[in-house]
């Protein structure tokens, strides 16, 4: 996806820079993550999954075996998002950049089930924005 520098790509997509698609504090909100694949040519949608917590869990492991990441909104701070790769019983591997500090693991980790949707459930001011349990569905 990153073949072509970041803005060179961007500006065939009407934006001047990538960091245009970031909030004033560094994050960056569903709409904006969105056009940021679309710049790239990988068609998204934002979605939000329902239902108890077991249909959330049963929603994730489905879109993953479609063989594509899941980024979920978290939004920890001013709108951080982590991206699901995988599976097993317990949890969800997923790359955080927010896990990176002071290690040399670039982000992987894993999350329990339960870690996950308390993490997805998202701070109650974005909840007054956006509903909780935000994903972008990617259509490739």
């Amino acid at each position: 996806l990153f073949i072509r520098s970041r803005g060179e790509k961007f500006r065939e997509c009407g934006v001047d820079t990538p960091k245009a698609n970031h909030t004033t504090l560094g994050g960056m909100l569903p709409h904006n993550m969105k056009t940021e694949l679309i710049c790239y040519k990988v068609p998204t949608v934002i979605q939000c999954a329902s239902g108890s917590d077991e249909s959330k869990i049963v929603t994730l492991k489905k879109l993953l075996c479609s063989g594509r990441p899941v980024p979920l909104f978290v939004g920890r701070g001013v709108g951080h998002w982590i991206a699901l790769w995988g599976f097993d019983d317990e949890g969800f591997f997923a790359y955080d950049v927010a896990k990176n500090i002071k290690r040399d693991d670039y982000g992987l980790t894993k999350y329990l089930n339960m870690e996950l949707l308390s993490l997805w459930r998202n701070r109650w001011f974005w909840r007054i924005i956006y509903e909780p349990y935000l994903y972008l569905r990617i259509d490739l």
